[in-house]
């Protein structure tokens, strides 16, 4: 038995106060998660020993890959389970407090944000889209397609040794202004029909040829075809786009809990 001063409680999710999720299995064998209510909310939690997260303890797995790609696996589970009840707000891997009264704290901090984002998320699961470069081929497609790069490579063919040689350095630089542009532009217009389609987008993240976003839907919209319309026009430009999911909404409760931060 652990004393019950070295134990802590490792958070899986924040429920509405009158979720009825059951005993789970939890984050470490042979236990269960279970339901706390508290501070307006019910949270599925469970009691662990500290020392096995706390980095410097000797007793402390998280520097075991093995170790933790099952606990993640373990975590994921229990919030898997969890959406599959009613709305949820999973939290990320490795969310610990030492007590009830912090717990209850930053729950107080929070309130506002989570109970809006909880009833964002009633009835929808969350899918991630990320645009994807094939550089190559991308390349390949600017060079034939974009006026000034077929001008310039035009006059580089046609030019003497030196000259060419100043030219294929002006069409370096005007080949990489303009795949960053197009870039921009492909992310700008993703983002403007994913927000006209019945969606919830959260802002576009990542940067470059890998923009991503995070997307909330009802469970009778066919992302998998929206995705694919929106695929349909890229597919010779070396340009993919990538959707992963349904998944439990876990960048929408960081974002209410980014958010509750922000404005506290």
């Amino acid at each position: 038995m652990t004393p019950p001063d070295e134990l802590a409680w490792y958070v899986y999710c924040v429920l509405p106060a009158d979720a009825t999720a059951g005993p789970n299995h939890a984050i470490l064998p042979g236990r269960t998660a279970r339901a706390l209510p508290i501070g307006g909310f019910t949270l599925l939690v469970s009691e662990v020993p500290r020392a096995l997260f706390e980095e410097g303890d000797p007793a402390c797995r998280t520097g075991d890959p093995d170790w933790m790609a099952a606990r993640i696996q373990a975590h994921h589970a229990v919030n898997a389970a969890a959406a599959t009840t009613g709305p949820s707000l999973p939290l990320t891997f490795g969310v610990l407090f030492s007590g009830l009264a912090p717990l209850a704290a930053w729950l107080a901090e929070r309130a506002a944000s989570l109970q809006a984002a909880l009833d964002q998320v009633r009835g929808r699961t969350e899918w991630a889209l990320m645009l994807t470069e094939d550089e190559a081929a991308h390349t390949v497609w600017l060079e034939a397609t974009n006026p000034d790069l077929v001008r310039l490579a035009a006059a580089e063919a046609a030019a003497g040794q030196g000259t060419g040689f100043l030219l294929a350095r002006q069409r370096h630089k005007t080949r990489l202004a303009i795949r960053a542009a197009h870039l921009d532009q492909v992310a700008r217009t993703l983002q403007s029909r994913l927000e006209s389609a019945p969606l919830t987008v959260l802002p576009e993240t990542g940067s470059g040829a890998s923009p991503r976003w995070t997307l909330l839907a009802p469970p009778d919209l066919p992302v998998v075809d929206i995705a694919a319309g929106l695929a349909e026009p890229l597919a010779a430009t070396g340009l993919t786009l990538r959707l992963t999911g349904p998944w439990p909404p876990y960048a929408f409760a960081r974002a209410a809990i980014s958010e509750a931060m922000h404005h506290a």
